[in-house]
């Protein structure tokens, strides 16, 4: 009784929770955007209605252009992070409440494939990165060249470089 109340708690605590916490720290950044989307487009409607020679015009229809582009890249990005951790994660998970539930049949699964889940699982950590620099415009812009061997290394650290800047910005 008490195992099963443990291993519940390493699934809730391992799976659930970073999956809610992934979840809903992208989808607040996607309503965040899409707000400002809004808001934007609101401001637009009313200069171009209010639209006075001498004006200043504060937001340009490119900039509304931007964060119309930053909302449809956050939410692939939210759909490849989120679909890369469940896909990573969950046959480790299958895995362990089978043999949770029932350890005679899982114990006759092969001891490489239960290891090959388990680090199937952890690779996770090492997917997001790749993620987030082909997600990047540094990667986007250097699609037209060719990535092979070195060649993608040194355009994904060319994409962290441009990320760490954008973050002291």
């Amino acid at each position: 009784m008490h195992e099963l109340a443990y291993n519940l708690f390493i699934v809730i605590a391992l799976y659930g929770l970073p999956l809610l916490i992934i979840t809903t720290s992208y989808s607040l950044i996607l309503c965040k955007i899409s707000k400002k989307s809004r808001q934007s487009r609101k401001e637009m409607c009313n200069l171009e209605d209010d639209f006075r020679p001498n004006m200043e015009v504060g937001l340009r229809r490119s900039a509304l252009g931007n964060i119309e582009r930053a909302r449809i890249r956050t939410l692939k990005m939210t759909f490849v992070i989120v679909g890369a951790f469940i896909l990573c994660w969950t046959p480790y998970f299958v895995m362990s409440a089978w043999y949770w539930f029932d350890s005679a049949s899982a114990t006759k699964i092969d001891p490489k494939i239960q290891r090959g889940l388990f680090l199937f699982a952890v690779s996770n950590s090492c997917i997001n990165p790749i993620v987030y620099a082909v997600g990047s415009q540094a990667v986007s812009s250097a699609r037209t060249t060719r990535l092979d061997g070195f060649n993608i290394i040194k355009v994904l650290a060319q994409a962290a470089e441009v990320q760490g800047r954008r973050e002291m910005l």
